[in-house]
Order: structure tokens, then sequence, then C-alpha cells
């Protein structure tokens, strides 16, 4: 499963964009543990119970850009489970939706990335980067790990983040980045949109956050 052509726009031509550059004495190396069985059963019953709520208002308005940073890289695996040494379990759910209608978007293709909890990405492979296929009713999940906070300007922190490159037939692409409510590093960044804050909850041991977008 590839973008082909596509990209995020910040990462275009990639051969002369910050996106080709390694960062810098942060390159690490990830055992992927696909069948962790301690984390897939105490992610199931909170997927079963997690439910998108509404879009605000009910106007399914299209979703927010947000920038796709340096370290997008082309050819994600096919995949909806990611982990890390030392990560806390994490899971991502959500609904992708048609702005204007709400109708539910199956199919689309959703590229991830992310830093280890550490606050690096992974430049030297795929840690912690993937790429799924929502479902019939437009919704997704991706078990993870939480993101590590990274310094930004000055003595800045960034608050934990996943990146998203977000297409769909008949829709422009969405370039975005999903933000965790109660994160204290939220209030003062410059990149932060509320309305790309979900709640997150703790269930049955996991912590799960919830999101609705909207193409």
């Amino acid at each position: 499963m590839r973008f082909g052509s596509a990209e995020p726009a910040a990462c275009r031509p990639l051969a002369e964009s910050p996106c080709a550059r390694r960062q810098p004495g942060h390159t690490f190396r990830v055992t992927w543990r696909p069948t962790r069985r301690r984390f897939a059963a105490s992610v199931a019953g909170v997927a079963a119970g997690l439910i998108v709520g509404p879009a605000a208002a009910g106007t399914c308005r299209r979703s927010p850009k947000a920038s796709a940073g340096p370290f997008w890289k082309r050819g994600a695996p096919a995949r909806t489970r990611l982990t890390a040494p030392g990560g806390r379990p994490l899971l991502v759910a959500g609904q992708l939706v048609a702005a204007g209608t709400c109708t539910p978007l199956a199919g689309a293709l959703v590229d991830v990335w992310q830093a280890d909890p550490q606050g690096r990405y992974d430049q030297e492979g795929f840690g912690l980067r993937a790429q799924f296929r929502t479902d019939g009713e437009g919704r997704f999940e991706l078990r993870t790990v939480w993101p590590g906070r990274y310094q930004a300007a000055g003595d800045r922190l960034r608050p934990a983040h996943i990146h998203l490159f977000v297409r769909a037939a008949g829709h422009r692409p969405l370039t975005t980045q999903l933000y965790f409510e109660g994160d204290p590093h939220l209030a003062g960044d410059s990149l932060v949109d509320e309305r790309l804050v979900g709640p997150v909850k703790r269930r049955r041991g996991v912590d799960a956050a919830r999101y609705r977008l909207a193409l």
C-alpha cells in the first residue's frame, strides 16, 4: 500500500525538502512485537467500546490542516499496531467523514507517523510509521504508544502529537496533527488548533483518544 505520487504538501519535492534530511543524533532501533498478547488483550475491550462523538455543532466542516513537519517518509508499512521500547500503550480511534454532508468515508487511506517515547523520529527505518484504510463506516483504530515531546524553538516543548496524511477519492488530501486533551504544553503552541485536540479516557488500563475528521 503506497501513495504513489501523492505527498504532504510540506514535503514536496522529497529530495530537496527537509523531509529528506535525517535527524542528527536521533536515530533509534525499534523491535516490533505485533503479537504482544498483553497489549492486544488490554486494548481489545477499549476498541469495542470507543464511540466517536458527533462533529462540533453537526456541521462537519473540513478539519484544520497542520504542518507535516520534516520527518514524513514515503512507503510506510500497512499495519494498525505500533510499539517501541518503553512505550506506554495508547489507542487512537476515530472516524473520517465528508465535509458538509457528514457522510462516512470508507476505504480512505491514512498515513501516520510519530515520535518515539523519547521524542525522536525514526529516519533509518519505519519505526512508529504506518498506513491503513478506514472501514465501511469511515472508522479507524491505531494501537500505538504515547509520542514523546521534543524541544522546539528556544526551551519550548512541543505537545505530544501524531501526524496524519489522509486521502479519499473525490476529496482534497488532508495533512494534519492530532493532539491530546490535558497536555500541559498545548497552551502557547502556535501550531495547535483546538479542533485537533481529542479527549483521552482511561479504560481497562489503556489510554484511549478519539477524533472525528472531515475532508
